[in-house]
């Protein structure tokens, strides 16, 4: 079962920074530069020049608590006499943290806390993972959630910071969406059925044949009133229409599109929902969409409109859960990604944290959204193992 996914939001920009090709927890001699971002103002202090310098902490913070009214660049650079300046910038009124610090930095930053000589190899191959992307939301979140851990951060406050939910998405739509691509579709019908079961609802219905790919696949719809409305519909509640459906369709990979075998568009809100709020501590819960391993896909009447790309992410989703329930009949291929899951060590959202089949769809979703764009190998370095294997399901062009 999927919930309703929130509005997208942008994620905060920030300067870009090369990431290393690996890095190691950092030597405390040695000159080492710092990209930091401001407040400050270069040109607010006599003799500061732009660029890299080698200075102490002292005037580093100095710099960094420049007046705020002046004008401001993005970041500058600094080049610190040894990394055991960092604690004196994190200390005072204005302290330096992780989110002020280019994605080389930040990575160095936690590499320099004592949290993390504490934790294995696998542990700190995924803070460098999650933080070290460039392109993708996942790693400007995480950063950010960082700017509350203390240079003194033990190995706990680390993974703390790592598992808190401002560290991710509430579900993955919030931060990655389908590209924009389109299979050729075309719909045909409708032809008129006097009762059709609906989820909730046995109601007069339309079917129309959505061919896609040399597969044809029923849409079924609730069939007109007289005012031009859909006979059962709740006044209130609003649903895709079937040209949106097969445009939606359309949208999705061909190996996440062959797994549908049906397209139901309710006339009403899942009547489970009741269940599914006190289940979730959300009382005002709403399906959004739900599929089984049969591939059948209800689209459940809301209280708000759709947007038709968030549709083609929350259907992206549901494949998920058809794929996993048709491979987790095997209890040894259900345990394989039990296990990746435990090598990853990540969550993809705070949603995939609701049950193991959650996640796979979760994940399924974001595999979707990321594959052959210039984000798939930063994810593909924070969830290896569950990428390597929908690398077998859905890798096909």
């Amino acid at each position: 079962m999927a919930m309703v996914r929130p509005t997208r939001g942008a994620a905060p920009s920030e300067p870009e920074t090369p990431q290393p090709e690996g890095l190691e927890r950092p030597a405390a001699q040695g000159p080492h530069e710092v990209r930091v971002r401001g407040p400050f103002d270069e040109a607010a202090y006599e003799g500061v020049a732009a660029g890299p310098r080698l200075v102490d902490a002292a005037r580093a913070r100095l710099e960094l608590l420049a007046a705020p009214h002046r004008l401001v660049r993005p970041f500058v650079a600094y080049t610190l006499r040894d990394l055991s300046s960092l604690p004196a910038l994190a200390g005072g009124p204005d302290p330096l943290t992780a989110s002020r610090l280019g994605v080389a930095d930040a990575q160095a930053w936690v590499a320099a806390t004592p949290g993390y000589a504490e934790l294995s190899s696998a542990d700190r191959q995924r803070f460098l993972a999650v933080m070290g992307g460039e392109a993708n939301p996942r790693s400007l979140r995480a950063r950010a959630a960082l700017s509350a851990v203390p240079f003194v951060a033990s190995a706990a406050d680390l993974r703390l910071a790592l598992s808190d939910k401002k560290s991710m998405p509430s579900v993955i739509s919030v931060d990655e969406s389908l590209p924009e691509q389109h299979a050729l579709v075309k719909l045909t019908g409708p032809t008129y059925v006097e009762r059709h079961a609906f989820y909730g609802a046995t109601l007069p219905a339309d079917v129309y044949t959505l061919e896609v790919d040399g597969r044809s696949v029923p849409v079924f719809a609730p069939h007109p009133d007289a005012q031009g409305g859909w006979m059962g519909k709740d006044p209130a509640r609003s649903n895709l229409s079937p040209a949106q459906v097969a445009d939606l369709v359309g949208r999705l990979p061909a190996a996440n599109r062959a797994l549908l075998q049906s397209v139901t568009i309710n006339p009403v809100r899942n009547p489970d929902d009741v269940y599914w709020g006190e289940t979730y501590g959300m009382p005002n819960f709403e399906s959004d969409m739900a599929c089984g391993s049969d591939g059948k896909v209800l689209l459940f009447a809301l209280s708000v409109v759709r947007d038709p790309g968030e549709a083609a992410d929350s259907l992206a989703h549901e494949t998920g859960h058809v794929w996993s329930g048709r491979l987790w009949i095997d209890p040894q291929r259900k345990a394989e990604w039990e296990a990746a899951v435990a090598s990853d060590g990540l969550v993809v959202s705070a949603y995939a944290k609701s049950s193991l089949g959650e996640d796979a769809a979760e994940t399924v979703a974001l595999y979707s959204m990321v594959r052959g764009t210039l984000r798939e190998a930063e994810y593909r370095a924070m969830f290896p193992a569950r990428f390597g294997i929908l690398d077998q399901a859905f890798a096909a062009p």
